[in-house]
């Protein structure tokens, strides 16, 4: 009988590669990441489904070189998804990565902090530094990677569907088509404290902090994402619908935007609609107390030194935004 049992629980709670771990996974005792198969040892466990359960703690006790493997992803099922605790303790692991980031797919109620990455991660869509996709919460992370990809993409988060709040870009972010930011590239959620001094270079909706903010879900209830208190110092440049805080605004229903108390003072430069805050702005949102010192070029036409292009969609409010004219010229 004592057998069966054993056999059993080996069943449920399978032994693998982090059974030599040190720490218990708890948030007092988390597993210690000391080295480079440590960290291999954690992808591989989560991508293959060894861990069962949720909200498990990791810490990083030691800087990290040439790390491949992507942690996490919504392949097949939710069950790859990272959906657990992990603390940079502020430390960095340099990557070379082909895939959608450090880690694929982040679920709710996850946990990323005081991380900062090094090195190259290059994919297709939905790519970024620290996470492909986002539902959780992002922390004061700092990416100093390059960041090659084609499509909804961040240096920081490709989609973001969750919080990110107090990272720093000081990487490369570099795409040639759409939804392209140097923080997150399609937001739906919020973006707070946040500081992009990379370049950002794209095609179409591009931003220094995020690409597009964007949802097209239907809600019975009004729901506001939050892009406040960011900084954009780097280089952003684009095609149409290019900003030094956003890219493109567009949303539905009851969805609505605020982007407030944000400052850009880098160069941005576009073919159309190009603001220092924002390239474009459609529908439902409230644009207050931001301010640009950018310089901001247009090839073509629609320049503002706040926005752009304004919707002649209703539930679009503009309070309070300031701007330096010598650098930008006169806002309509």
């Amino acid at each position: 009988m004592f057998r069966y049992s054993f056999l059993i629980l080996l069943f449920l709670f399978p032994v693998s590669s982090y059974s030599n771990w040190q720490g218990t996974g708890t948030s007092s005792a988390p597993y210690e990441i000391w080295t480079l198969d440590d960290l291999n040892a954690l992808a591989d466990s989560i991508n293959t489904r060894n861990f069962y359960g949720r909200n498990l703690h990791f810490k990083l006790m030691a800087d990290i070189d040439t790390f491949k493997n992507v942690i996490g992803h919504n392949n097949p099922t939710i069950l790859h998804r990272w959906n657990h605790h992990f603390d940079g303790n502020g430390h960095t692991i340099t990557v070379a990565i082909y895939g959608r980031g450090l880690f694929g797919f982040a679920d709710k109620n996850s946990v990323i902090r005081n991380l900062n990455i090094d090195g190259v991660v290059s994919g297709l869509s939905e790519v970024g530094g620290f996470v492909g996709t986002n539902f959780g919460l992002i922390q004061n992370c700092t990416n100093y990677a390059s960041v090659y990809a084609t499509e909804w993409s961040g240096a920081i988060v490709g989609f973001n569907i969750g919080t990110v709040i107090g990272c720093h870009n000081y990487g490369t972010m570099t795409s040639n088509s759409f939804y392209i930011g140097g923080i997150v590239g399609v937001n739906n959620e919020h973006i707070l404290e946040c500081v992009n001094a990379g370049y950002v270079i794209g095609g179409n909706d591009v931003g220094g902090i995020v690409g597009r903010i964007s949802s097209f879900a239907q809600s019975s209830v009004t729901i506001e994402y939050v892009t406040a208190n960011n900084l954009n110092i780097g280089s952003v440049e684009g095609g149409n619908r290019i900003g030094g805080i956003v890219g493109d605004i567009l949303m539905n229903n009851n969805l609505f935007v605020l982007v407030s108390n944000n400052t850009n003072s880098g160069f941005i430069k576009g073919d159309n609609s190009v603001g220092g805050i924002i390239g474009r702005v459609f529908n439902n949102t409230t644009i207050s107390n931001n301010f640009n010192s950018g310089v901001v070029q247009s090839n073509l036409q629609n320049v503002g030194c706040i926005i752009g292009l304004k919707g002649i969609s209703a539930n679009i409010t503009i309070t309070n935004n300031h701007y330096d004219k010598q650098m930008c010229g006169e806002e309509d």
